[in-house]
């Protein structure tokens, strides 16, 4: 790809279809759910949105987002203190207190996961007091989903399993792009990613690689490198951080695979592509 180009390609799918995003420096998960906040209290609605996970923007287009904060009346919120946080190498848990305006107060249970070296919202929780209830409100279906909530619990591949399995979905993915057709693709990934994604909206997504006719066939003759050990999460899912270089450029992803008896099926997917 020549420097005339835009010199990284970016899309993204988490189990669900993730948005793209720029690059940006390791922080973080407090300073990361610091600045979503302060955006949201500013009325800044659209960086909200845009720092938040590939996950989270698949499952929650920008409209409805902005449409739920004015119905919870958050935008423009007081303050907001954290009252316990749990902490991982690449998830958080944090849980806070949020004042709105009119000095009402909500609870806050947000997790954040760290998504290409960037800590991104992934899921967001609002519990409130109406009438004497408690209400709960979720902005995504993150954990919401009872396939979701019932995934088989199954142990981590070795590496070299993995890389099969990243080998096989790159390759696959390349093909549709080369083919200008994600049918095949498309029946390839997990059946939750299939309700949450048409077809039509996957190619769409991806029509910045046909468009600049992007080819990582050479990958399968590259050795992929683990950027970090890959992990399951809390919701049954493998990640996978790596890359590989081929003559054009390195190509630099992240997997999400859930286990669908008998195989991993795709669930996300990061691809750029850097001269």
């Amino acid at each position: 790809m020549s420097k005339s180009h835009t010199p990284a390609i970016r899309s993204i799918f988490l189990g669900l279809l993730w948005m793209l995003t720029g690059c940006s420096s390791k922080h973080d998960p407090k300073s990361a759910a610091q600045t979503f906040l302060e955006n949201l209290q500013h009325g800044n609605t659209t960086a909200a949105y845009e720092s938040a996970s590939l996950a989270f923007q698949t499952q929650l287009p920008l409209q409805e987002f902005d449409t739920q904060l004015k119905e919870l009346q958050i935008n423009g919120f007081q303050t907001v203190h954290w009252t316990s946080d749990q902490i991982q190498k690449n998830e958080a848990k944090l849980e806070g207190e949020l004042i709105k305006n009119d000095g009402n107060k909500l609870n806050l249970f947000t997790t954040f996961i760290n998504e290409s070296g960037q800590w991104r919202i992934y899921e967001l929780k609002i519990r409130s007091i109406k009438n004497g209830q408690i209400e709960e409100h979720r902005f995504t279906q993150v954990g919401q989903n009872g396939s979701f909530g019932q995934v088989v619990q199954q142990s981590l591949p070795n590496n070299n399993q993995i890389k099969k399995i990243v080998l096989e979905t790159l390759l696959k993915f390349n093909d549709a792009i080369q083919q200008k057709d994600f049918d095949d693709f498309y029946k390839s990934i997990a059946s939750d990613w299939q309700l949450q994604i048409s077809q039509n909206r996957m190619a769409q997504a991806f029509q910045g690689f046909i468009d600049q006719k992007i080819d990582i066939s050479a990958i399968k003759e590259s050795e992929i490198k683990m950027d970090e050990p890959p992990f399951i999460n809390h919701e049954g899912c493998l990640y996978v951080h790596a890359h590989a270089k081929i003559p054009a450029y390195q190509v630099n992803f992240a997997l999400t695979y859930k286990y669908e008896i008998p195989n991993w099926k795709l669930m996300g997917i990061t691809v750029n592509c850097v001269d």
